[in-house]
């Protein structure tokens, strides 16, 4: 009989049978008739039957079904859901009729739809979640390319309405290249998500950098049906991240402007005399650095002797010394000479070893004596 294979196709179902106009059953599959109280003999129970003390449950759930069986002999279907305990059971009564149109009875259904409740109110909550959530969210078919689904934020932050959404394809929210957008897409199709910074285009125009997850949905089968995103507008974060960048450079580029001026400095010890004690390693950068600072220097305290002191230097090589040549011929040509001191005996050696020819510069052993020679040719 056909109920037996409706039992059988529609997993959750408890029980089903027929009646007849004086709601005797006729044909029962299940056993929850019995559970309820019903008198069951092989296929057929009868309604009107006495029953033992049942569960609240299981009488609250034969009264509901009782009361929408004999609704069907008027003709009027009915249906009704319970919740006892966990579990939800739904109850659907329907009238039948013979070839003729004549009501002969009905056909009872009760089902455990829990699962199904649950699975719904899941759906729901997570419906009211993406509908209600700040982050922008928007779902594409992968079967005709456009756009099926977007959320409230989207709207606002797309400026497109729902109907207007549903005429766009994929590719239209986007300020990038169709090209670039769908090997994305076929990225997400092959490792089943994407994340990375796109850059979506409004409807009026205007254009934002964003960052976007998306995923791919599957149907029953498995097979790739919907890509779905989520992104977020990261102008204001990129705005903040230079604006951060802007001002740790300008850090960085007074460190340095106080670095330079602590590796080169310039001391006036006479109207007429400035020193430049160099400590440390030199390298072409610093090199220029004391180039710059020693011609200004001479020019602003208008200087006739410079003295640089090399004491501190550890290693005099070609290019060290090669600077101080320069350094003595750009302040000779400001009519100013250098004098240079500090040089040890293996700085010594290592500048006679490299050919530097030091005739144009006066040496002196130590700042010292330097110090001492100019200022009495001062007095003098």
């Amino acid at each position: 009989m056909f109920y037996r294979a409706a039992f059988r196709a529609f997993p959750g179902t408890l029980a089903i049978a027929i009646y007849d106009r004086e709601l005797r059953f006729l044909a029962v599959e299940g056993d929850l008739f019995s559970e309820l109280g019903f008198a069951v003999a092989g296929e057929a129970a009868i309604a009107a039957d006495a029953t033992p003390p049942l569960t609240a449950d299981h009488a609250a759930l034969r009264t509901t079904m009782l009361a929408l069986c004999r609704g069907t002999l008027d003709g009027t279907p009915g249906d009704d859901e319970l919740t006892l305990g966990e579990q939800v059971q739904r109850v659907e009564a329907l009238p039948l009729h013979d070839k003729h149109g004549a009501l002969i009875g009905g056909m009872v259904q009760v089902c455990d739809v829990t699962s199904q409740k649950r699975v719904e109110q899941q759906r729901r909550l997570f419906a009211t979640i993406v509908a209600n959530t700040g982050a922008n969210v928007a779902v594409g078919s992968l079967t005709n390319g456009y756009l099926t689904y977007v959320n409230a934020a989207h709207q606002k932050t797309m400026g497109y309405t729902i109907a207007e959404t549903l005429k766009l394809l994929i590719t239209d929210s986007f300020a990038e290249e169709p090209t670039r957008i769908q090997a994305e897409i076929a990225l997400c199709l092959k490792q089943g998500y994407w994340q990375g910074v796109l850059i979506y285009r409004r409807k009026d125009g205007s254009t934002f950098p964003a960052f976007l997850s998306a995923f791919i949905i599957y149907d029953p089968e498995g097979r790739p049906e919907a890509i779905a995103g989520v992104f977020q507008d990261i102008s204001q974060q990129q705005e903040a991240e230079q604006e951060r960048a802007a001002l740790q450079q300008q850090i960085i580029d007074s460190q340095q402007v106080v670095l330079r001026e602590l590796s080169t400095p310039l001391i006036p010890i006479a109207d007429n005399v400035v020193i430049m004690p160099l400590i440390g390693n030199i390298d072409t950068h610093r090199a220029q650095d004391m180039l710059e600072v020693l011609l200004s220097g001479v020019a602003q305290h208008g200087a006739s002797t410079a003295i640089i002191d090399i004491t501190g230097v550890p290693f005099v090589d070609s290019q060290v010394a090669n600077a101080i040549v320069r350094a003595a011929a750009a302040v000779k040509l400001l009519g100013a000479r250098v004098i240079l001191t500090g040089i040890r005996p293996e700085v010594a050696q290592t500048m006679v070893g490299l050919g530097i020819d030091l005739q144009a510069i006066t040496t002196r052993s130590t700042l010292q004596n330097a110090v001492l020679d100019v200022l009495a040719q001062n007095r003098r």
